[in-house]
């Protein structure tokens, strides 16, 4: 029989080290790639800033601009309204004509739009807009004696007069001669045919468009000519923008065709991140600069940018803060190692199926040392297990359920990695102590076991949907509660509620201990420790995740702020500060008597801090190496304030234990 264990033991570390190899190879690939991913363009909406300036120098502007760093500007399309307002048309709806008695001699319709122009130029501009976006005869000229007449058979309504009409090309003439890029917004039409579609990048192909961003819910050419335009994107080598939500339910703004457009492209896109106008309104310029700066970390590689304005501030004196803090930026992105201009996309990157198959043998060798821990089971049991598991794995990873597959692995791993660090922290104590040394060893080999569910994580998830958050890790809040009941079970099993027996690795005690859970007479204690828990809890899931229930403080705020400026990767609260203080506690409850009575506790809160770890490399959007440093960061700080927590604790003790002796002397 122990032959039979020590087999099955050498099997599975063999197993898990060829797996961690396997990783690691994914990992530096994925390092590799993500390096040369370093190129941001720093872009200012031009309707923004024609609101900004006014009435003052709008080339003098940019160029003050471009010289603090920018690189493109992002040009709308024109509007009817946009048009009015400059002058170069008059727009009626027909009620408003017949009121005035305009246009004698001519049929006026209530329910109809009338638009005059006296330039020729406008005129054949708005007749292919126009009847590029209504079907049928629904758009009219009619001769009048002194200007053109265009007559759309629509209401005059706002969403007609805000309708995207085309790019006024003077403007990319404007920006092009200042020797910036352009970033043209464009937004989709139903109506739209593919000969459209062509016009509009012939027009492109003159000027140096360095990408594309949609506006609206749609990207352009959905639904039927997605194809068309993929590739014309591949053709003029022009990235599209995936526009980052920070408020809803996805990580993209969803716009319906993204995700076909981005796969068509071979993803030739980046992510855009930007910052509401209220935002930029109430937030001071250095939080406005930490915030552009932050966004990178998640591969935002289009910054955005709007004008920073305050009230009853000249035109020149709001360019001159935009312009300051755009420095800022600049000076603070090259410090990063990033460059300034057109957007190279990433390379796009998926780990080859078998090493996906050897990553998932690792997980579930992983899975079988977890659960022999939990449950006394014999060897053969944990042999048929390991085979019944991986069989299932290699079976789906080579059907089109693959993704699936390396999501359960993925999840698995979130798991099973942070419960097994815990777990076998508890199992090398009993009965141990824990000396100075061995409190620190302990502590290391404790994280690096959980860095090893990171790893796979980090490795079975590193495809290029996942870093463009076009697909995402799912089962985050699973994975922050599981682990801590595995620990719990894993505790009440071998030690029961309140320590009364010992599993010894055999049925008896741990049953013994299961029942006596179940047998508990509740105290008032036992209700008040419940609802405690239950509060805290809550909170731990409610701050957790992409989108927290819970806001954080300013204090926390000023906290972070301190800790981004300080760290090139700003550690997690929940590992320096919680969880891996508590581990240290811990681990030196078995020579610190007042310690050994909270170990339930202190495993609880350990856990929380070896979850953070695995999270942390599920956001695949972020870089590798920046989660390495985060984790490090935390890691090491973490140790620190544990040390010197612990060793506050021990002195408090000794000092309570002298006085309790010298009391009992007396």
């Amino acid at each position: 029989m122990k032959k039979l264990q020590h087999c099955l033991n050498l099997a599975l570390n063999l197993v898990l080290v060829i797996s961690i190899i396997a990783a690691l190879t994914v990992g530096l690939h994925r390092y590799i790639i993500e390096r040369e991913y370093r190129y941001i363009d720093l872009t200012i909406d031009f309707e923004d800033l024609k609101k900004t300036v006014g009435a003052w120098d709008i080339e003098k502007a940019l160029m003050i601009l471009k010289s603090n760093g920018l690189t493109s500007v992002a040009v709308h399309e024109v509007t009817l309204e946009s048009l009015r307002q400059e002058g170069k048309i008059s727009v009626f709806g027909g009620g408003e004509l017949l009121a005035e008695r305009r246009l004698n001699g001519i049929n006026i319709n209530p329910s109809y739009t009338y638009i005059f122009t006296n330039d020729s130029k406008v005129f054949d501009h708005l007749n292919y807009e126009l009847t590029a976006r209504f079907t049928g005869d629904r758009v009219e000229v009619l001769a009048t004696d002194n200007s053109y007449l265009l007559v759309v058979k629509h209401p005059a309504t706002r969403t007609l007069l805000e309708m995207e009409m085309g790019f006024n090309m003077d403007d990319f003439d404007f920006v092009k001669s200042l020797g910036l890029n352009i970033i043209p917004r464009v937004r989709n039409n139903p109506h739209f045919n593919s000969s459209y579609i062509d016009n509009l990048f012939q027009c492109f192909k003159e000027y140096p468009v360095s990408a594309l961003i949609f506006v609206g819910d749609e990207v352009l050419g959905f639904p039927e000519n997605l194809d068309v335009t993929a590739a014309y994107l591949k053709q003029f080598d022009i990235p599209f923008g995936l526009i980052e939500s920070l408020t809803g339910s996805s990580p993209n703004l969803k716009q319906a065709g993204m995700e076909q457009l981005a796969k068509k492209t071979d993803y030739k896109t980046t992510r855009v991140f930007s910052l509401q106008e209220r935002e930029v309104r109430a937030l001071e310029p250095k939080e406005i600069i930490d915030k552009w700066v932050r966004s990178t970390e998640r591969n935002n590689r289009i910054l955005y940018l709007r004008t920073i304005t305050r009230p009853y501030n000249f035109p020149e004196e709001n360019i001159a803060i935009t312009a300051q803090a755009l420095g800022e930026l600049k000076a603070r992105l090259e410090k990063l190692g990033y460059e300034r201009g057109k957007v190279i996309p990433l390379t796009p990157f998926r780990a080859n199926k078998i090493i996906l198959l050897i990553i998932s043998a690792g997980a579930t060798a992983g899975g079988v040392l977890l659960l022999r821990e939990l449950f006394p089971i014999s060897e053969t049991a944990q042999g048929a297990i390991y085979l019944t598991l991986f069989l299932i794995i290699a079976l789906l990873l080579f059907t089109p359920l693959w993704i699936l597959d390396v999501l359960m692995v993925a999840l698995a791993g979130s798991i099973i990695f942070p419960s097994l660090a815990i777990v076998s922290v508890l199992r090398e104590l009993d009965g141990n102590r824990a000396a100075p040394k061995h409190i620190v060893m302990l502590y290391v080999k404790t994280i690096i076991i959980t860095m090893i569910g990171a790893l796979f994580i980090a490795a079975v998830l590193a495809d290029i949907r996942f870093f463009l958050k076009l697909d995402s890790f799912r089962g985050v809040k699973f994975a922050f509660i599981v682990p801590l009941l595995l620990v719990g079970m894993y505790y009440i099993g071998n030690y029961g509620f309140e320590n009364k027996y010992k599993n010894n690795r055999g049925y008896s005690g741990y049953i013994k201990n299961i029942i006596e859970l179940f047998n508990l007479q509740i105290q008032v204690k036992h209700l008040v420790l419940l609802a405690f828990a239950g509060a805290v809890v809550t909170i731990y899931l409610l701050r957790s995740g992409n989108l927290p229930g819970i806001g954080v403080s300013g204090l926390e705020m000023k906290i972070r702020a301190f800790l981004e400026d300080a760290f090139i990767a700003r550690p997690r609260t929940k590992e320096f500060l919680i969880g891996h203080p508590m581990l240290i506690l811990l681990i030196g409850s078995c020579n610190v008597m007042s310690l050994s009575k909270f170990k339930l506790p202190l495993a609880l809160g350990a856990a929380v801090g070896q979850i953070s770890v695995v999270n942390t490399f599920s956001h695949l959007h972020i870089p590798i190496l920046l989660s390495v440093y985060r984790t490090l960061y935390g890691g090491v700080i973490g140790l620190f304030i544990g040390l010197f927590i612990f060793a506050v604790w021990k002195d408090i003790e000794k000092r309570l234990k002298a006085v309790r002796k010298e009391h009992n002397d007396e």
